[in-house]
């Protein structure tokens, strides 16, 4: 936007010549082809009467059917409610001319805009609604930077313009889009490729503005707002343009270049900009073709006829994948759907009850305040699970209180569905820190009938643990007495990763020392893995997944000792080498985790250096004795989470064995790949990514074969483009000597075939160039099959010999079963019925017949 101010300086008359000079004579608009409009007044605002004086003033430069009166929907301006207020003139431009266009005026012609609106500030708006004459009368213009551009540059649209065509090839070059920029909309634009084109230029720029001006994608408010735009931008490109992941970050330094001399802030953290959307980028890009597939089952699996999505199912494309509900009605819109808002609003409203106090345990019934103060009323005390900590022991207890989702029961028959036990002592580990929770059995012997609870899951409501599980045999009552069975097979696997996940900790801190602070967000430990979140502003390399391997390893290979003890939470504090999550409360006495130093040492000496070479932490959960039980560790994957927070996961023991074995073979496999050539080196390198993409492998391990695969792709893509080069080089030696037989004929269209070229638009595009070059003035369709397509390019300079080119193309790649556009001098697209090649070129020929004998006639 462009504009003037006056603060009590100039006024009306001013106002109205400067935009006069500026847009007459300073940019040389035609006076014929301006309309104004100015407040004609409007019965909800009795105290504003017509502003006659803007009508007067501008009878100075334009006659009276060009000055036109119109209400406070279109000529009153006002922030808010109250405050400063006043009537405004717009001054609009008619790109046809030579007509009356006053009817358009306001009435959203594209061929009829508005440019510019003068707001002349003369009034304030009392709480009343009444108006008051300003003391100092003021002026705020707005002019539309991007509609003058395109007037002065004589294009129809905004994005024909320069602010927008740069843009527009590098997304082609970014992208696999089937044709250039050609500016179609509604319906004409076929697989809304264009449309696509210009969500994706608008919203790199939107992003590139708000970010370097502070914002960032999050989940809510402002952040929420420009996540959308990221995931809206990357979608249509990679459904309508068949974009590559990670092409929309690339665009920063393009809309920099472009934009950066007028906007200097664009320049001050082009790389910061760039990092933070690729990572919204690619934290989108994991789920985004799981939920176009999803989206399309859903369509599929609607009734006949039907032209209503679900609420509740377009909910779950939300819910499962984080998609916007605009762009779920986006793509329904597409295909000519609705969805039901009413339906997906009580999805989510359902959703978000069902999530309140849930602990992350869904599908549970949760205890609130209400319930564990029911249980105090009832004398029922803390449950005791100080057992959570030992191995292999079946102690007895007793069952104090049944919960289940509708209340509390004094018995829960078997079968019965899900239900909650707390108990007086427990030994299973409720879910918390990170780590997930025990399961086992709970069993009873009650008149010699045997009761067997299958606990599924164990949650911790303030001082109480509830175990989840299902009565089998006979029921289960309050103050039968039970056994606790652990099962302990599974727990020894998941000790080990949450043992491994404190030396991950240390490890990445050892690590990326270039970086400020690596703090946790959180981390999540079960019996096949380990999950650990901490900031880190970027990826990282190769090298550095490869030296926390080797750091984690050994402290393996020491058998390093794990010691947990309770301490007072000031002493503890004071320890060198402590970590402890941001933020967190911790009770006092405390847990202190050490791996490597007995806790009573780092007490006696908490500032010695040397601790820094342990992991030293805070923490409830379960531990192996030693590091000798992790037995091996492999980091299988790093990635982002969210704007400066990434992830990492990995595994120990037998399934981290599995890993590097796999990871092993890979490489060998990756080093004979390489000596291959040709299409057996493409063939190779196809098959080995599909296993590297799809194998669970050291991280490390995982980038260097990505690097081999990349080197070996240079290899085929050079191979290919040499060979490209000299069958494009026939190809347009054939389609220029077929210009010169065509010229010297005198005959004035030509349908032709070229072999060789293949459908590379960049080099039809230049054999087509090489024909209608040595035959000007004749119109020329030219068909350019590679394997299972045909693309097709029409020519035909300004409807020469009768013929639009676009019309030429649209029934011929209706036969090739292709789409495609482009305008009356040069249109195109690709089918794939290569079998009916001939059957297009002869519509080809009768049409231009038609066409030529129509012009002649």
């Amino acid at each position: 936007m462009l504009g003037n101010w006056s603060f009590g300086d100039y006024f009306k008359e001013e106002a109205i010549a400067f935009a006069w000079e500026l847009l007459t004579v300073v940019y040389g608009i035609p006076a014929d082809r301006l309309y104004v409009t100015y407040f004609g007044g409007d019965p909800s605002l009795p105290d504003c009467p017509s502003d006659e004086e803007a009508r007067v003033m501008w009878t100075k430069y334009l006659p009276d059917n060009h000055i036109l009166p119109f209400d406070c929907s279109d000529n009153f301006w006002e922030m808010g409610a109250t405050g400063p207020c006043g009537p405004c003139t717009e001054i609009h431009y008619d790109r046809i001319g030579g007509r009356d266009a006053g009817p358009l005026v306001n009435l959203d012609d594209p061929d009829v805009l508005e440019i510019w609106n003068l707001v002349f500030m003369q009034f304030n708006r009392l709480p009343n609604r009444s108006l008051e004459e300003l003391p100092a009368k003021s002026i705020d213009t707005g002019m539309g930077f991007e509609r003058v551009t395109s007037i002065l540059q004589n294009k129809r649209s905004n994005y024909d313009t320069d602010c927008f065509m740069p843009l527009f090839a590098r997304i082609q070059e970014l992208t696999n889009a089937p044709h250039a920029y050609t500016g179609l909309i509604g319906n004409d634009d076929v697989g809304y490729v264009d449309t696509a084109y210009r969500v994706i230029a608008d919203h790199i720029r939107t992003l590139c503005f708000a970010i370097t001006d502070g914002a960032v994608p999050d989940s809510m408010g402002r952040g929420y707002v420009l996540r959308r735009i990221v995931r809206r931008a990357v979608r249509f490109g990679r459904q309508n343009l068949s974009a590559p992941p990670g092409f929309f970050n690339k665009m920063v330094p393009d809309v920099v270049a472009l934009l950066g001399d007028a906007f200097p802030e664009l320049k001050t953290k082009p790389d910061e900009v760039q990092q933070i959307i690729a990572e919204e980028e690619e934290l989108f890009g994991r789920t985004l073709n799981k939920g176009i597939r999803m989206f399309e089952r859903m369509v599929d699996r609607m009734q006949e006829g039907s032209k209503t999505i679900h609420g509740a199912d377009a909910f779950k494309l939300y819910d499962t994948f984080g998609f916007p509900a605009d762009l779920t009605l986006f793509m329904a819109e597409e295909k000519g759907l609705t969805v039901d808002q009413a339906q997906y609003d009580e999805a989510m409203k359902a959703q978000q009850e069902a999530s309140k106090g849930s602990k992350g345990a869904a599908g549970l019934p949760a205890m609130e305040s209400k319930e564990t103060s029911y249980l105090a009323e009832k004398s029922v005390s803390a449950t005791d699970d100080g057992a959570k900590y030992s191995v292999d022991v079946a102690p007895k207890s007793v069952v104090k209180a049944i919960f289940t989702a509708d209340g509390f029961l004094e018995t829960a028959p078997p079968g019965d569905g899900l239900v909650g036990l707390v108990v007086q002592a427990s030994p299973f580990y409720a879910e918390q820190g990170g780590q997930i929770f025990d399961t086992g059995l709970i069993t009873s012997d009650k008149d010699g009938e045997d009761m067997i609870f299958d606990v599924t899951n164990v949650q911790k409501f303030g001082a109480y643990v509830v175990h989840y599980g299902t009565a089998k045999g006979s029921a289960v009552s309050v103050g039968d007495e039970i056994d606790m069975q652990v099962d302990y097979v599974r727990r020894s696997f998941i000790a080990p990763n949450h043992t491994v996940t404190h030396v991950l900790n240390w490890a990445l801190r050892k690590t990326l020392t270039d970086q400020k602070a690596i703090d946790q967000k959180g981390s999540a430990n079960n019996e096949r893995k380990t999950q650990f979140d901490f900031t880190c502003s970027r990826a990282m390399t190769a090298d550095e997944l490869s030296e926390v391997e080797r750091l984690v390893t050994f402290q393996i290979e020491e058998k390093y000792g794990v010691y947990c003890q309770d301490s007072p939470l000031a002493e503890a504090k004071k320890i060198s080498s402590l970590r402890a999550v941001f933020g967190e409360t911790y009770p006092d006495p405390v847990r202190v985790v050490s791996i490597g130093a007995p806790v009573d040492e780092l007490l006696a000496d908490p500032e010695n250096a040397k601790w820094a070479e342990f992991s030293v932490e805070f923490c409830g959960g379960t531990h192996t004795p030693s590091t000798a039980e992790i037995a091996t560790f492999c980091l299988t994957r790093e990635e982002s989470v969210s704007r400066g927070v990434r992830r990492v996961t990995a595994l120990t023991g037998k399934l981290a064995e599995q890993a590097i074995r796999l990871g092993d073979e890979l490489k060998v496999k990756a080093e004979a790949s390489a000596k291959l050539s040709g299409d057996e080196l493409k063939a190779g390198a196809i098959a080995l990514r599909s296993e590297v993409d799809a194998a669970d492998i050291s991280a490390s391990v995982k980038l260097q074969l990505r690097d081999q695969l990349k080197a070996m792709d240079e290899v085929v893509l050079k191979a290919g483009k040499a060979a490209s080069a000299e069958k494009g080089k026939a190809g347009m030696a054939a389609a220029a000597a077929a210009g010169l037989a065509l010229a010297e004929s005198g005959i004035k269209t030509l349908v032709l075939v070229v072999d060789g070229v293949g459908a590379n638009g960049k080099m039809a595009k230049k054999a087509v160039d090489a024909l209608v070059k040595a035959a000007p003035g004749c119109s020329v369709m030219v068909f350019f099959p590679e394997g299972s397509k045909v693309l097709c390019v029409a020519d035909s300079k300004k409807g020469a010999n009768g013929i639009d080119a676009a019309s030429w193309v649209k029934p011929i790649l209706a036969i090739l079963g292709g789409k495609g556009g482009g305008k009356g001098d040069r249109a195109q697209g690709q089918g794939p019925a290569v079998d009916k090649l001939d059957e297009a070129r002869a519509a080809a020929e009768a049409f231009a017949a038609a066409a030529g004998a129509g012009a002649e006639a």
